[in-house]
């Protein structure tokens, strides 16, 4: 076994436990949603502009192309992996 073989192997027996390598925290404090009509009129008037109502019946999805990337690191349960041909629910 080479130098960078056993290096490696002996990172890979750290790396049998699932988890962050640190404890997790916040990186913001959480904001209270604050709800007025000086909030939302800004919301309304892109809303008109793009007038989204018109646009729903033509944004189907039909055709549309979509990738799932799947890191393999938590398997779903009743999901094939990409070498049993992709995966399927």
């Amino acid at each position: 076994m080479g130098h960078h073989a056993a290096a490696d192997q002996h990172r890979r027996g750290a790396a049998d436990t699932v988890g962050p390598e640190q404890p997790m925290r916040p990186s913001t404090i959480c904001q209270t949603p604050v709800c007025s009509r000086q909030a939302t009129s800004p919301t309304r008037a892109a809303w008109r502009l793009l007038d989204l109502e018109a646009a729903r019946p033509l944004a189907t999805g039909a055709g549309v192309t979509v990738a799932l990337i799947d890191t393999g690191v938590t398997p779903i349960r009743g999901w094939r992996t990409c070498a049993g041909r992709g995966l399927h629910h």
